[in-house]
């Protein structure tokens, strides 16, 4: 799921409520958090094709995405399965038990826990993105005159 689903206010409701539907008995208990599976490498989702403008695929990540898995009353077990794996298999997905475990990269923009950066890397990464809107506005402009250049060659 998208990252900044545990900061709606929906959320705990959704939690508290949908836990343990009404007239189910399979052992879930009502509130109990679910654990965060979180892959070590930020997912890429790629666009269909026919909701792009080219024929060619294009990957995305618009946000940091992870898993939201509510385990009733198995929850225990399967922490300690999954404390039970070999390293080599526990290096692709992290697992944390609750919100507070989350790491800081993957955590939500407005999630009030999220450490920022230091001063000087938020400086440095406004740079960045500045860099980039100017060679996205170059790239632009540079298509436009090609355009116009070509519509009135077509004349």
């Amino acid at each position: 799921m998208p990252n900044w689903v545990y900061t709606k206010d929906y959320y705990p409701w959704c939690m508290r409520t949908a836990a343990a539907p009404q007239g189910y008995t399979g052992g879930a208990t009502a509130g109990s958090e679910p654990l965060y599976l979180v892959p070590a490498e930020r997912y890429t989702y790629w666009t269909p094709s026919w909701l792009q403008a080219s024929k060619t695929h294009v990957s995305t990540s618009p946000f940091p995405s992870f898993w939201f898995v509510h385990c009733g009353a198995h929850r225990q077990r399967i922490c300690a399965w999954f404390a039970g794996l070999k390293p080599r298999l526990r290096c692709h997905v992290a697992l944390a038990h609750g919100i507070s475990e989350l790491p800081n990269e993957v955590r939500a923009a407005f999630d009030v826990y999220k450490k920022r950066k230091n001063p000087r890397a938020r400086k440095a990464d406004r740079v960045k993105r500045a860099a980039a809107h100017e060679e996205n506005l170059d790239k632009r402009n540079r298509l436009r005159e090609s355009r116009e250049h070509l519509a009135k060659s077509t004349r």
